[in-house]
């Protein structure tokens, strides 16, 4: 039957974490150089069997939803304490006819916690390279799978274990990657298990720039990688120092305008304007969380209960802070837990929940506030003309066509009537419902897809968008304004990290609307409300 797993597989529930678990313990056992004895007789096992003997020290027994782990006879007659430490830290059981300690593993993490525990007493082989995997581990890591790995940290994604590489850099699509953290990650996906740095090697010779080089990937020594990059004259090399003293300020101001923007900015975007605006040489996405927290500490320096402006800097795939933010929302929101290493991981929920209690805070904030913050750590002034600069550039390359940008009002601009009620409006919320009477208010709000918001309102609760139309419009004008209010409002919503803070949309006329644009506010959700056209 030889190495063959298969049958002892079957039993296990497909894509299971006991399944995730089963596959990860066997590169464990494989790693650590033991024999695997497959039964399949009365039940399904693997036995382990010690390389240098003929014994089988431990055993795994597959049911669908867990595993039955086994310290058998002889590694119980080697550590003669071993079972009733194994009671101790997993709950006590009556042994069986043969002696032995049975315990049930049910995941990845119950797997990490027995090998520990084993190797913590000597049961279990701990030196370096008994915890690399065996070549054949990464046979299922295609190609596919190391495209997406890079994909994702070009993007920014640097919520991993990898670190930056040491003497060789992977070329991808202009950027520097470390080749360790491509095959690491791209090998986690695949075989469904957490793949660390100490499960393998990267150098010339090793599995990871064979299989990498062998997918058509370019891996060069770091002085070569610079370069083969080297297209433009960079003002600023990305040392720490150098971020430090360079990046903050420009990258407060970019994300003041994210956060006026009720936005956030992906590690990827502020890499690209460090390099591209500031003059940095090519700046590892990875190195974004030293810039993110530096300029948090020089902030809570400044002002210790300044809103938490670093969570707005977050991973492109699941649009949250990495862990980095953890230790800032754990002292902010008295949960030590957050900093807790895997927290992110273990707990999502409470991640998004508490990375939107940040965002609000900071959302919350004013242009003067910011600007008064800004001048106080950075001692310079901030002006709000600076301001709405920085906030237009966030939609430069948009294209003004009819209905976005400056082009929104068409060729003729916008009519007196037009402009009148969208400066009342904005000027006077608590005209429009009571409860908007204390909300923060802009005019011509710029949205990400390029479309300007007649008025927005800023709430603690809520968001609202307003669309205006004049005395002067007729119902084609008032059905586009409907559709506009639904196109303003589901933009504003993609755009707010924030899933419990609703954007709400009013439409407002100085004239009577028909039915007809009554029933189609109704049908999709939208307010509306007529104001005088005599006003004060």
């Amino acid at each position: 039957m030889g190495d063959d797993l298969s049958a002892v597989r079957a039993v296990l529930v497909p894509a299971s974490p006991a399944n995730a678990a089963f596959d990860y313990f066997i590169a464990h056992a494989r790693a650590a150089a033991f024999q695997l004895i497959p039964r399949t007789s009365e039940v399904r096992a693997i036995e382990l069997q010690w390389p240098d003997r003929k014994r089988n020290p431990f055993s795994i027994q597959t049911q669908a939803r867990h595993l039955n782990f086994y310290l058998r006879r002889p590694i119980l007659e080697a550590h003669h304490d071993l079972f009733d430490a194994a009671a101790t830290r997993f709950g006590p059981i009556k042994p069986n006819k043969l002696g032995e300690y049975r315990t049930h593993i049910r995941s990845v993490a119950d797997v990490d916690v027995m090998l520990e525990f084993l190797r913590q007493r000597g049961a279990w082989p701990n030196k370096p390279a008994d915890r690399r995997f065996v070549a054949k581990t990464f046979d299922p890591v295609t190609k596919s799978h190391f495209l997406r790995s890079a994909r994702h940290l070009a993007a920014g994604f640097d919520d991993h274990p990898f670190g930056q590489s040491t003497d060789y850099d992977l070329l991808f699509e202009g950027h520097r990657l470390p080749p360790k953290a491509v095959f690491g990650l791209a090998a986690s996906e695949a075989l469904g298990f957490p793949v660390r740095p100490e499960n393998f090697s990267a150098g010339n010779g090793m599995v990871c720039f064979r299989r990498l080089r062998a997918s058509g990937f370019q891996i060069v020594a770091k002085a070569e990688a610079n370069g083969a990059m080297a297209g433009r004259s960079a003002r600023y090399v990305a040392t720490n120092e150098n971020l430090i003293n360079h990046a903050l300020a420009p990258t407060m101001r970019w994300l003041i305008a994210a956060a006026l923007d009720g936005a956030t900015m992906t590690y990827g975007q502020v890499k690209q304007r460090l390099e591209s605006e500031v003059g940095f040489s090519t700046v590892f996405a990875t190195r974004i969380g030293l810039v993110a927290g530096e300029l948090m500490n020089r902030i809570q320096a400044a002002t210790p209960n300044a809103p938490l402006i670093n969570t707005l800097v977050v991973n492109q795939q699941d649009r949250l802070p990495s862990k980095g933010a953890g230790s800032y929302m754990a002292r902010r929101f008295g949960n030590p837990q957050l900093a807790a290493e895997g927290y992110k991981e273990r707990h999502p929920a409470k991640w998004r929940a508490y990375f939107e209690r940040a965002a609000a805070e900071v959302y919350a904030y004013s242009p003067e506030a910011w600007s008064a913050l800004y001048a106080k750590v950075f001692g310079e002034a901030l002006p709000n003309a600076r301001i709405s600069e920085e906030r237009a550039k966030r939609h430069d390359g948009n294209e003004d066509d009819f209905g976005a940008g400056v082009g929104k009002y068409g060729t003729g601009g916008e009519g007196k009537y037009h402009k009148a009620l969208r400066l009342w409006v904005t000027a006077n919320p608590g005209k429009i419902r009571r409860a908007f009477a204390n909300a923060r208010t802009e005019t011509e709000f710029c949205l990400d897809s390029g479309d300007r918001i007649d008025s927005v309102y800023h709430l603690d609760d809520r968001t609202v968008v307003l669309e205006v139309k004049s005395r002067i419009s007729n119902e084609i004008d008032l059905r586009r304004g409907v559709y506009q209010c639904i196109k303003y409002r589901a933009v504003k919503a993609a755009m707010d990290v924030r899933q419990k803070v609703p954007v709400e949309a009013v439409l407002v006329t100085e004239s009577e609307i028909s039915g007809e644009i009554a029933g189609l506010l109704r049908q999709h959700g939208i307010q509306h409300c007529q104001v005088p056209r005599e006003r004060e």
